[in-house]
């Protein structure tokens, strides 16, 4: 079903470049800001993905795993906060924006200073994947509903 949604909004955007022969810029910097805004709320709930997927389309319903037994220890050992996930000094959270410009949206993660993003993001050994960079269906929908709603006007 998300897989449609983001068919049906890739279709919708063209239509809107070639019917309305409308600039995409302003309506990508918004879509954009929506994008980004979904994943502050990956990390406000501690995750929403389908348990199985990595992709940009895998978000649902499902926490991230809780730290392992010995990563809680070490931690305590350390002195450091255990919660939340992924969030325990706001870096990873922080260095990701969106952009958008004539055609095209990027979500950027600055990986000089977070080498560790792709591990926590696709999981790696022990590290099980704690996807943040997921959409779900009602965020896709939300953006289909403000695609639509340029057609009508």
């Amino acid at each position: 079903m998300k897989e449609q949604i983001a068919n049906k909004i890739s279709e919708t955007l063209n239509k809107i470049e070639s019917d309305y022969k409308a600039k995409l810029a302003p309506t990508l910097e918004v879509i954009a800001a929506l994008i980004h805004r979904a994943i502050e709320e990956n990390f406000a709930r501690r995750g929403r993905w389908d348990g199985s997927g990595t992709g940009i389309f895998s978000g649902g319903n499902q926490r991230w795993k809780p730290l392992a037994p010995t990563t809680i220890e070490k931690y305590k050992k350390l002195g450091y906060e255990l919660n939340p996930t992924l969030d325990r000094g706001g870096l990873l959270r922080r260095s990701i924006a969106t952009y958008a410009d004539k055609k095209n949206i990027a979500v950027v993660i600055s990986v000089a200073n977070v080498p560790y993003a792709a591990v926590h993001q696709f999981g790696s050994g022990r590290i099980p994947a704690r996807p943040y960079i997921v959409l779900t269906e009602q965020d896709l929908e939300i953006i289909l509903d403000l695609l639509t709603g340029l057609l009508k006007k």
